[in-house]
């Protein structure tokens, strides 16, 4: 029998394109889970985490970001909103 939590990170696996080893060797280099989240966090790290957990757009630096979007093919970060206008061709 598959554990609760094994859709869970196959879903991540799919999405990040890496291998379940590699999530596994992350989860586990924590070590102790409970310490881990039992840390105290700044006022403007919570403001950021809850932030982007809002938008659904990626916290990190901006060639982690970019990285991603090269990796998922698709773009993370914010762009101006409204419809793109018509490419006119280049004469």
């Amino acid at each position: 029998m598959l554990p609760p939590w094994h859709g869970w990170l196959e879903s991540l696996r799919r999405a990040w394109r890496i291998t379940l080893r590699d999530l596994v060797d992350m989860i586990d280099s924590i070590g102790d889970w409970e310490a881990y989240l039992a840390l105290d966090i700044e006022e403007e790290q919570l403001r950021l985490l809850r932030q982007h957990g809002r938008t659904g757009r990626p916290l990190g630096s901006t060639p982690f970001i970019l990285q991603l979007e090269e990796t998922l093919g698709r773009f993370l970060r914010k762009r101006k909103p409204g419809p793109k206008g018509s490419q006119k061709p280049v004469n």
